[in-house]
């Protein structure tokens, strides 16, 4: 006998449930294999992008 098989004890919850795959909102506008979240770190092109004068918003999707 455990001590998570005593009556009372905290039970486990919501654990493994993902919550699914988040649709990207930001796509490279010459490689549109290159996709992003927004959330996160932001990739390398999108801040190479925003570096050259480009808006985040022109990436949009």
């Amino acid at each position: 006998m455990s001590c998570a098989n005593i009556e009372g004890a905290p039970q486990k919850s919501g654990q493994g449930k993902g919550k699914g795959k988040v649709p990207p909102k930001f796509r490279h506008p010459e490689d549109p294999t290159k996709e992003w979240t927004g959330r996160g770190r932001t990739p390398r092109w999108v801040q190479e992008w925003i570096d050259q004068g480009g808006d985040k918003e022109d990436l949009r999707i």
